[in-house]
């Protein structure tokens, strides 16, 4: 029955689709185009939110190391890998990566850091760092 209703024209309406099923499809595709547009959305902010974890778990990995260097007195050194562009801003005591501010325990310059491998060295209670 329903095959009939849908799929079957009536016999004078000469292979003509009904409004019923026109509307039918119509109603459909607005409804799948919709879950597709949500769906970029999504995706979208998981790009987002994957982007901040990684900018805030570098941030506070650096801000860490930082304190650590200089807790452990004059002459000690570390080692870090960085992937990100990241400051160290030493009036405010604060590491940044793209949107995120970590605190550090430490006297340092500023100092603008691209991606790449640097060492901190704690020199008179001052943290300097050099490329690697």
């Amino acid at each position: 029955m329903w095959f009939n209703l849908f799929f079957c024209a009536p016999r004078n309406s000469r292979g003509q689709a009904s409004m019923e099923v026109m509307i039918a499809i119509a109603v459909l595709l607005i409804f799948f185009a919709a879950i597709l547009f949500q769906n970029s959305f999504i995706r979208d902010d998981s790009e987002v939110i994957a982007v901040g974890i990684a900018e805030n778990s570098e941030c506070m990995k650096l801000a860490y190391l930082i304190s650590e260097v200089y807790s452990n007195g004059k002459g000690s050194e570390a080692t870090i890998e960085i992937n990100v562009p990241t400051k160290v801003l030493s009036t405010q005591r604060m590491v940044n990566v793209g949107e995120h501010y970590c605190k550090f325990l430490a006297n340092s310059s500023d100092y603008d850091l691209g991606a790449g491998t640097f060492n901190l060295k704690n020199l008179n209670g001052s943290i300097v760092f050099t490329s690697v």
